[in-house]
């Protein structure tokens, strides 16, 4: 995927965040330009959550096993993935529909991945498989990412905190 998509992706993810904010009567301020939060990959600060990183990676399996994942980048070119040094509060994952997942990044959430890491099954049809996906960066160079898929039953099974978003379609 290009950069430029992957920009444009980003931003439709953070225009479902900023409208799942509002209709929760949360306040919240976009930190993404601001350098130091570009460095802890941290996107927003919003009244009583704190501070949230916002991806576009809710999906549908299409390959593998079936059934609802989001995808945690472990590695990117030969550089650590965002998972590794995201000092978000709140990981908030959408669909390309605006179905979400609003997640806690706590002790208790970082145990849960580093267990998957660790002992998950990433075989094709596993839980835990491992995708690889190729970007270009600035239209130069192609970058591999290697991304941990996390399945929403595993999620559910876990004491992990936290919240559905379901985006429902209005019937006139």
């Amino acid at each position: 995927m290009a950069w430029n998509e992957s920009l444009t992706l980003g931003k439709k993810a953070e225009r479902f965040a900023e409208d799942y904010f509002k209709s929760q009567g949360l306040n919240f301020q976009d930190v993404r330009d601001v350098v130091e939060y570009r460095k802890q990959d941290i996107d927003y600060i919003v009244d009583g959550l704190g501070t949230v990183e916002v991806k576009m990676n809710f999906q549908e399996a299409l390959r593998g096993k079936e059934g609802k994942f989001f995808w945690m980048e472990l590695r990117i070119g030969n550089r650590p993935g965002w998972w590794n040094f995201s000092l978000a509060d709140y990981f908030l994952f959408f669909s390309q529909h605006g179905e979400g997942l609003l997640i806690k990044n706590d002790s208790i959430f970082k145990d849960f991945v580093e267990g998957l890491v660790e002992t998950g099954d990433h075989s094709n049809f596993g839980l835990n498989r491992y995708d690889y996906t190729q970007d270009v960066w600035f239209e130069e160079f192609q970058v591999r990412a290697e991304n941990m898929r996390i399945y929403f039953e595993q999620l559910k099974q876990s004491d992990v905190d936290y919240r559905r978003i379901v985006k429902r379609k209005r019937v006139y």
